[in-house]
Parts: structure tokens; C-alpha cells; sequence
């Protein structure tokens, strides 16, 4: 990933496919929408446009014993329609800070659709003192809500 994962404390990989029963065009749009992303993310207070492909959002968590509401930045640098995006985040909160990057691929066949992400994401405070496996298992959990989030969401549009 980029020079911004260099910084800061533990680093937490993520990995993972899911499989939702959407056309490969409505899982990007659905992707592409500030609203509907922000009802995915669990734990979200807001998501605020800064401009183009670039938002600050609040956040609240959980991750074992430490709880937070995280203040940050989420930046869109890479659109490849309707196949690919890449991500860069950056927040701060009492319990640390976060710095990331990721990648969403999306793979389509007829109404079914594959997506695929990675990601690295690096923590300072509180957040990196937890352990190794306290945080893969966090950001797991995390990354599964927010997927069957989406598939819910999709589900009711038209």
C-alpha cells in the first residue's frame, strides 16, 4: 500500500470477500453514496462532504474494553468504474488515533455480486495497546457488519 502506512503504531490487516446479491452497478452506486455509506459504518454520527471524493465523518466504537468516538477523514483516491476503489482514512479520538488505506474490487455475474477488500490500517493510543487479536477479530467483525449492512440496504431499494 502507500507511504502513509509507515506511520504510526500496530498495524491491522484486513482481508476478506463477500458475496451480495445485488447487479455489480448497484453495489457501485451504493458505494459511491455518502448517505447510504454512512448507515453501513457502524457506529457512524455523521459523514460530511469536504469536497470532491473527500469526507470527514464521526464516529463511535467499541473495540474490547476501549470505547471511542473517533473524529476523522475518509479521501477516495482511486475510482476505477464500477470495478475498483481505493481509500485513505485518517482519524483521532481520546482512545488514539487511526491512519489506512484499502481497496474494494467488485466482481459482477448477472445478480450476484463479489467483493473483495484489503486493507492496513495503523494505531496509535490506546487503540495500539490492545493486542494483535483483539484487534484482527475488531476489525473482522467490523468489516462483516458493514457488508451485510450494504446487503440490507440494497435489498430495499428498487
Amino acid at each position: 500500500m502507500s507511504a502513509i502506512l509507515g506511520k504510526g503504531g500496530p498495524g491491522v490487516e484486513l482481508r476478506g470477500e463477500e458475496t451480495i446479491a445485488a447487479p455489480l452497478e448497484q453495489v457501485w452506486r451504493a458505494l459511491n453514496d455518502p448517505q447510504l455509506m454512512a448507515r453501513c459504518i457502524l457506529g457512524v454520527k455523521s459523514l460530511e462532504p469536504l469536497g470532491e471524493d473527500e469526507f470527514m465523518g464521526l464516529v463511535e466504537v467499541s473495540i474490547g474494553p476501549i470505547k471511542g468516538t473517533f473524529q476523522g477523514r475518509l479521501r477516495i483516491c482511486q475510482r476505477e468504474p464500477p470495478r475498483r476503489l481505493r481509500l485513505q482514512m485518517q482519524g483521532q479520538g481520546r482512545a488514539g488515533g487511526l491512519q489506512g488505506e484499502g481497496v474494494i474490487e467488485l466482481e459482477g455475474d448477472g445478480d450476484i455480486t463479489k467483493v473483495s477488500y484489503t486493507g492496513d490500517v495503523h494505531l496509535t493510543g490506546l487503540l495500539a495497546s490492545l493486542g494483535a487479536r483483539v484487534l484482527h477479530g475488531a476489525s473482522q467483525i467490523l468489516a462483516r457488519q458493514f457488508f451485510a449492512n450494504l446487503a440490507r440496504e440494497l435489498e430495499t431499494q428498487p
